[in-house]
């Protein structure tokens, strides 16, 4: 009878135990023996909540804009800094430079598509925020019809294209040599002083003086009809610029009682105009223009009045610009604006810096530039120079203007 009684009873608690687990429940409970042991009661931890993934906040950088091409040497400067001459190298040699406006702080750097046709080809790249720049190489059948964009990225985050740049006229430098379509001189005696005690009329002739300069080597330097000249002369072909005295004296003849001996001085002065055509440049813009002057001779009278050192010395310090057609005209070279002064130095070249006149002349459309006229400071103040060998005459056998553009 007990034993049906346990049977009972373990039957029991089997019942129980399946119908709590099939009821939800914070507890469980565990049966003690089955004569009245002791039942626990167990409580589980709950389950923790678990916390959201975050979502990534977008990265958002601008694109670039104002895509184009460099134009001047302050876009070089202004790109580049320090390296602006490795920008002034690619001007030269025609290569197309990008540039362009971007106010981010902190890139990894820039990248640069060709997108014409429909395209979507990177072919270059740069580390960092700076330099917006970018120079791309040449391809063989040159820039012509081909269009680039530029992308800012940061590690793998890329902005959107900028703007497309399509290559234009311009885009990209040309060089041009001037050599001079007119040349032309003046060249004066200013304030002659010619005397002779022993001559009843108390001077010399101009021709006498003259003559005597020729047999000191100022001949070499001048053509003939400056001599043939009286008081001035207009030479078509050749660059005369500067001042100098011809000097005349006599031994006194110290066999005869002499009053004195004859003497005299004149000063030669001479401007000379270089008129280069440049029409073909009108509205572009001038990046550079460089004025060479090769020397061929240059005197300079020594202490003893008797002869003249030659030297390649260019006595050349003062340029001015022409204002009318000065070479189908015989008179001086008078009517100009100012243009600028340089150093005297020494030659056989020199080489002057045009590129503000010319950038001047080329912006202003259509309208006819005059040349340069070049002059000495002494010429220009009508001075005579405090001693004879100060005196400088150069004569100009070649000149060639140098102009890139865009």
């Amino acid at each position: 009878m007990s034993q049906f009684r346990y049977v009972v009873a373990v039957f029991a608690a089997a019942t129980f135990l399946v119908a709590f687990c099939q009821r939800p429940s914070s507890a469980l409970f565990f049966a003690g023996k089955p004569n009245g042991g002791v039942t626990h009661v167990v409580t589980p931890a709950p389950r923790p909540t678990p916390k959201p993934t975050p979502t990534p906040k977008p990265i958002h950088i601008a694109a670039p804009t104002d895509v184009r091409p460099v134009q001047s040497k302050q876009d070089c400067a202004n790109a580049l800094s320090l390296l602006a001459t490795l920008c002034d190298s690619a001007v030269k040699a025609s290569t197309l430079q990008l540039i362009w406006k971007d106010s981010a702080a902190k890139l990894t750097g820039y990248k640069v598509y060709r997108t014409d046709g429909g395209r979507h080809l990177n072919i270059t790249l740069s580390n960092g925020p700076e330099p917006r720049f970018a120079a791309i190489s040449k391809p063989s059948g040159g820039y012509d019809h081909r269009c680039y964009a530029v992308s800012a990225y940061l590690g793998n985050h890329e902005s959107a294209l900028s703007h497309a740049y399509c290559v234009q006229s311009g885009a990209t430098a040309t060089t041009v040599t001037f050599t001079p379509a007119h040349v032309r001189s003046y060249i004066a005696y200013n304030k002659p002083r010619i005397a002779d005690p022993n001559n009843n009329s108390g001077t010399l002739s101009l021709d006498t003086l003259m003559g005597d300069l020729k047999s000191t080597g100022f001949e070499t330097l001048v053509p003939q009809q400056v001599f043939n000249a009286n008081g001035s002369a207009s030479v078509n072909g050749t660059a005369y610029v500067g001042l100098q005295s011809a000097y005349f004296t006599e031994k006194i003849d110290m066999s005869q009682f002499w009053a004195g001996y004859p003497y005299g001085d004149v000063m030669l002065t001479s401007r000379a105009g270089m008129d280069f055509n440049l029409n073909k440049l009108a509205n572009r813009k001038i990046y550079s223009a460089v004025l060479t002057l090769d020397v061929s001779q240059t005197v300079r009278d020594n202490s003893s009045h008797n002869h003249f050192v030659t030297s390649d010395y260019s006595c050349a310090d003062h340029y001015w610009l022409g204002r009318d057609f000065w070479w189908s005209q015989n008179g001086p070279l008078n009517n100009v604006t100012n243009g600028g002064t340089f150093s005297l130095q020494s030659g056989p070249t020199l080489t002057l810096d045009m590129t503000k006149p010319v950038s001047t002349w080329a912006a202003a459309g259509d309208q006819r530039d005059y040349g340069f006229i070049f002059s000495n400071a002494l010429v220009d103040a009508h001075a005579k120079p405090i001693s004879a060998d100060v005196g400088c005459f150069t004569k100009y056998y070649t000149a060639q203007l140098k102009v890139i553009y865009f």
